[in-house]
């Protein structure tokens, strides 16, 4: 049951994550359209991705924490 329990918890994870990958996709694709609109200089389209990214890996990494305290709650009898 505890097993079961973990994979529907690795399951969400995984499910938050892919949220935040779309998220991550569409802003890349507005800065892309900024860029192209000429609303943003190439340095600052960069500068518009690499934090894009960070936040990206920042926020998976909070679920993967997440994630492994709940999978180690469960699975302590």
């Amino acid at each position: 049951q505890r097993k079961n329990l973990a994979g529907v918890v690795k399951e969400k994870a995984e499910a938050s994550k892919d949220s935040i990958r779309a998220v991550r996709r569409d802003s890349n694709k507005h800065g892309d359209e900024a860029l192209k609109d000429r609303v943003l200089t190439e340095d600052d389209h960069k500068k518009l991705k690499d934090e894009i990214q960070e936040l990206t890996k920042d926020h998976e990494k909070k679920i993967d924490d997440i994630l492994k305290k709940k999978i180690d709650e469960l699975m302590t009898v």
